[in-house]
């Protein structure tokens, strides 16, 4: 280093990166995977939700829905990654309507004022099944209102559950 306080690194960094959100394990893993000159191994495994309004959506774009920013798609495949995270303008109430497997999801509304529903809808289970060697992940953001799960989850892989606001509740 050039800088006399931190004289004792005497290394080098490989990779520096800025994100404005933060990185699933998921995302994590596939960097690691794809090396320095690629941001993931796979990116279809990433989804962010994109419906702010609230409502009833298909979480499988039923009926002709695009709730997805992959077009035509959704979420659904061992260690894949949803984000339903955003400013809310009512509550939503997702219907899975299939078995959808998730190695992680991130649920909540940006300002704390609406919440998610996530409902099985036509014989809907969510799956929390990761890639091998990692554990899925369920995080409730800390900005986020109340969330509820009510459709049946089956837990496939280890999976760590976690509520980081300090003042809303998540129901399973």
């Amino acid at each position: 280093s050039d800088f006399g306080a931190d004289s004792g690194f005497a290394g080098s960094i490989d990779e520096f990166r800025i994100y404005n959100y933060t990185l699933s394990e998921s995302e994590i893993y596939g960097n690691t995977l794809a090396g320095p000159d690629s941001l993931t191994s796979d990116p279809a495994d990433i989804f962010r939700w994109t419906p702010a309004a609230g409502g009833t959506y298909a979480f499988n774009n039923a009926g002709g829905q695009n709730n997805w920013d992959h077009t035509g798609s959704f979420p659904d495949a061992t260690g894949a990654s949803a984000t339903m995270v955003g400013n809310l303008t009512g509550n939503q109430t997702i219907n899975l309507n299939t078995t959808a497997t998730l190695g992680n999801l991130t649920i909540g509304d940006a300002d704390g004022s609406h919440g998610f529903l996530i409902a099985p809808g036509t014989g809907g289970v969510l799956e929390m099944k990761a890639s091998t060697g990692l554990n899925a992940s369920f995080t409730q953001s800390s900005t986020s209102g109340s969330n509820e799960i009510s459709a049946p989850l089956l837990l496939s892989s280890n999976t760590e559950l976690a509520n980081t606001s300090s003042t809303a509740t998540l129901t399973l």
